[in-house]
C-alpha cells in the first residue's frame, strides 16, 4: 500500500486505505446488522414481471442481489431465495422489500439491487418446487 502513496491522488488513497482496513477487519462495520456473505439463487418478481437473481450478502434488514433488470429507487419488490438444499427438502426466505440502491452493470454483467426488508418469512421443508 505504501508504494501507491502518491499515485492515485488524495481522495483515492484514502478510499483504498478503507477498503484495506474493511478487509483486514480493523475498520469497524457501519452497517445497522450484520451481513452473511452468501451465494443463494433467488427469483424476483416486481409487478407482473419475473427475474432471477443471486444474492451476494443477507442481512436482518436487507440483502444484495445481482440480476438481469434494472428497478427504479423504492421499486417493491418480492423475493424467494433457496437457503438451503437436500435430495428431500429445501429451506426458502420468501420476502418483500424496497430497492434502496441500484448498481448498474458495465460491459454487460449483472446489475446489483440492494434491497431493504419489509417482512418476510422462511420456509422450511418446502418441496424444491415450491418456490414461488
Amino acid at each position: 500500500m505504501a508504494a501507491l502513496t502518491g499515485l492515485f491522488g488524495t481522495e483515492t488513497e484514502q478510499r483504498m486505505a478503507l477498503r484495506h482496513a474493511v478487509m483486514l477487519g480493523t475498520h469497524g462495520e457501519q452497517r445497522r446488522a450484520l451481513r452473511l456473505l452468501t451465494t443463494a439463487p433467488a427469483v424476483i418478481h416486481m409487478a407482473n414481471e419475473r427475474h432471477v437473481g443471486l444474492v451476494r450478502d443477507l442481512s436482518a434488514t436487507g440483502l444484495f442481489v445481482y440480476s438481469d433488470f434494472t428497478p427504479p429507487i423504492g421499486a417493491e419488490l418480492q423475493l424467494t431465495i433457496r437457503l438451503s438444499q437436500d435430495d428431500k427438502k429445501t429451506s426458502l426466505f420468501v420476502c418483500k422489500g424496497n430497492v434502496v440502491r441500484v448498481e448498474d452493470s458495465r460491459n454487460g454483467a449483472a446489475v446489483g439491487i440492494a434491497i431493504r426488508f419489509e417482512e418476510g418469512q422462511i420456509v422450511s421443508d418446502a418441496t424444491p418446487e415450491s418456490g414461488r
